[in-house]
């Protein structure tokens, strides 16, 4: 679920921005074998998505810089910022 499907005072969003962010959260799993958000409860969840950062876990697995990039710029919390397909 993307940042803005899960603010209350947001009650239309683009289809596509939602899907580049679950590109990202899908990519972010595959590299990592973890989701980058995550919450008890789906409150805890959401809350998780609007307002934690997005952490890389670098100990784990070594990504290369540019693949990191694409991945965190799927996953910026604003739409506008978020990368375009």
């Amino acid at each position: 679920m993307c940042p803005e499907a899960c603010d209350p005072d947001i009650d239309q969003y683009s289809g596509k921005a939602a899907d580049v962010w679950a590109l990202g959260v899908t990519a972010y799993a595959l590299l990592f074998n973890k989701c980058p958000f995550w919450g008890q409860t789906d409150y805890q969840l959401m809350e998780s998505i609007r307002n934690d950062s997005v952490q890389v876990p670098t100990e784990e697995r070594q990504v290369s810089e540019e693949l990191m990039s694409i991945v965190l710029s799927m996953l910026k919390k604003e739409t506008e910022q978020r990368v375009k397909l």
